[in-house]
């Protein structure tokens, strides 16, 4: 695949995933299903980023030394119920302006993305959000 097949494919994976949590949000943050969804779009668009561009990412992993040092940023999310809205809004909003000119950066957004929707799908309960 080129550059042009695999923006355009995560372009859609990221449309779908918007269009989940545009439903997740339409039903009042109780449709865990399109949270769910939403997840597997942006883990799908994960993987298709790695495949892509992995032998661009080991070169240049190979000439620069490792560390054991990992840059996580760990988000804390205190919601109550009326802000559930307003967290789906900033996913999308985040979702929609992804620069996709640096890959290192969509991937780290997107896994951080990824993340955070993994946080409220383990907490099981969806409209107290953590």
């Amino acid at each position: 695949m080129n550059d042009f097949d695999v923006d355009s494919k995560i372009h859609s994976l990221l449309n779908h995933a918007i269009t989940n949590l545009k439903s997740y949000d339409s039903d009042n943050c109780n449709n865990s299903l399109s949270l769910w969804r939403a997840y597997i779009d942006i883990e799908y668009a994960i993987l298709v980023l790695k495949l892509s561009y992995n032998h661009v990412e080991s070169k240049q992993q190979a000439r620069f030394k490792k560390t054991n040092i990992k840059n996580v940023t760990e988000r804390k999310i205190l919601m109550r119920p009326e802000d559930c809205n307003y967290e789906i809004k900033r996913l999308k909003s985040l979702l929609r302006h992804l620069d996709f000119q640096d890959k290192k950066l969509l991937l780290d957004e997107l896994r951080s993305n990824r993340d955070l929707l993994k946080k409220w799908l383990q907490k099981g309960s969806f409209n107290n959000i953590i």
